[in-house]
């Protein structure tokens, strides 16, 4: 077993817990879940954050939300999401990365952030400096 002093964050931006409610919208069609479908289809919940950093974020889907099943959640994988926070308001833009079934959480990589600068307030973490995307 590897001893924790011996793990490094392999990310480029540090994480900060913290838990704000997100409504969470995620676009994927045909191309993305490799499925027959004629039109793109979305998916709407409530989900929370676990963890967010300049590059990316990590949702979780609380007990009381519309329930997903692992399958649904599977065909999340690598679509378009779209998170909108409303304390503070901002809106991110990205692609889902990783998807956990138990519990529900969704690994989201951001492309675009607005106001970015609302962002960067919100995912400071003793004054490290880190770009967007790094």
């Amino acid at each position: 077993m590897i001893s924790p002093e011996f793990l490094q964050e392999r990310r480029g931006c540090p994480r900060k817990r913290t838990a704000l409610e997100a409504r969470v919208t995620v676009r994927f069609d045909a191309q993305t879940t490799g499925f027959l479908v004629n039109a793109s289809r979305q998916r709407c919940t409530t989900m929370e954050t676990q963890d967010i950093s300049r590059g990316g974020l990590l949702l979780e889907r609380p007990a009381c939300a519309e329930e997903m099943t692992p399958a649904e959640l599977y065909l999340l994988m690598g679509g378009a999401v779209t998170v909108d926070l409303e304390c503070p308001p901002i809106r991110v833009r990205g692609e889902v990365v990783r998807v956990e079934t138990s519990p529900a959480r969704l690994a989201v990589m951001i492309h675009h952030v607005s106001p970015l600068k609302a962002w960067q307030d919100l995912c400071e973490l003793q004054g490290e400096p880190c770009a967007l995307g790094a």
